[in-house]
């Protein structure tokens, strides 16, 4: 899995240009405001996109980034078809619009927009899941490296801190990413698939489908992550082993220790200081006192 998230993401929506439509028998007309949007791997969240729909097929997208595209659109029952106009280029989509909830899909992203001002009958109310709630949302902590063999060797010991990102659907299947101060949530260390299964508690555990950690691949059931794997509070260990793809006999194992952001520490400190992250206490514990939402840079705001 290559991230493309998230989150993943509100450049490349700019690239993913999508717009959705209605029902028949009743005036579409009028302004749809996005309130999901999610990727193949299962991240992604709106950026401020909305569609406009007006007579005559005709209407504009926002794409988040500023600039509003020609939109040209039809509506067959509650089939949307349409194209956004970029640049001289047409980018298809497909779509249903159905009690002012809209639904499309365009290349690997879904996104669902919803009409001001009128009955969204069919948006999403449900609840979330305890899967769900456990799992669902920023992280941060920090990874160590060790038994390094080969070439890995001078991995041993390192150990920096890292942001985290989960996202669980009301399948039960989802997305995991990792990154550090040398990568990004647009471009993370680690970006995995996976399924939830029951695990050993009612938070379930997450089992690996694909994904990578640098260039080296992580298949089904390479990781196997479970919930409060710990007696720290919310603290989930996540460890594996970096096979370096083109020399197999240098590897390191590594363990990734986070806690949801906006959660203290104040446990591991007591018990383990020196399990601390090395940013913990100059940069995180000001920030979520602050009430800050995650970043996506480590030590930004």
């Amino acid at each position: 899995m290559k991230k493309v998230f998230s989150v993943i993401l509100a450049a490349m929506m700019l690239l993913s240009l999508v717009a959705c439509g209605g029902g028949s028998g009743e005036d579409v007309t009028g302004k749809y405001v996005c309130v999901s949007a999610t990727y193949s791997d299962g991240f992604g969240e709106p950026a401020g996109e909305w569609v406009e729909l007006a007579k005559d097929g005709k209407g504009t997208y926002y794409g988040g980034g500023g600039t509003e595209f020609d939109l040209e659109w039809k509506l067959s029952g509650d089939t949307f078809t349409g194209k956004v106009i970029f640049m001289g280029m047409e980018n298809a989509m497909e779509g249903t619009l159905k009690d002012g909830v809209l639904d499309v899909k365009y290349g690997d992203v879904n996104m669902r927009f919803e009409k001001q001002g009128g009955t969204t009958g069919t948006a999403n109310t449900a609840e979330l899941t305890a899967y769900q709630e456990y799992w669902n949302g920023g992280w941060y902590g920090w990874m160590m490296c060790y038994n390094g063999v080969g070439e890995s060797a001078e991995w041993n010991n390192r150990s920096w801190d890292c942001l985290a990102e989960i996202e669980v659907d009301e399948n039960n299947e989802g997305g995991l990413i990792i990154w550090d101060e040398a990568s990004s949530m647009d471009n993370p260390m680690i970006g995995v698939t996976f399924t939830v299964s029951e695990g050993s508690n009612e938070y379930g555990q997450l089992d690996s489908e694909s994904g990578y950690f640098w260039d080296c691949d992580i298949g089904a059931g390479d990781l196997v992550i479970e919930a409060e794997s710990t007696y720290f509070e919310h603290m989930v260990i996540i460890e594996g082993t970096y096979t370096d793809p083109i020399d197999a006999s240098s590897y390191f194992d590594y363990t990734i220790m986070i806690k949801p952001w906006g959660m203290d520490w104040a446990d591991v400190e007591e018990d383990h200081p020196n399990s601390l992250p090395d940013s913990y206490h100059d940069w995180y514990l000001p920030a979520i006192q602050y009430g800050e939402e995650m970043p996506d840079v480590i030590g930004g705001e």
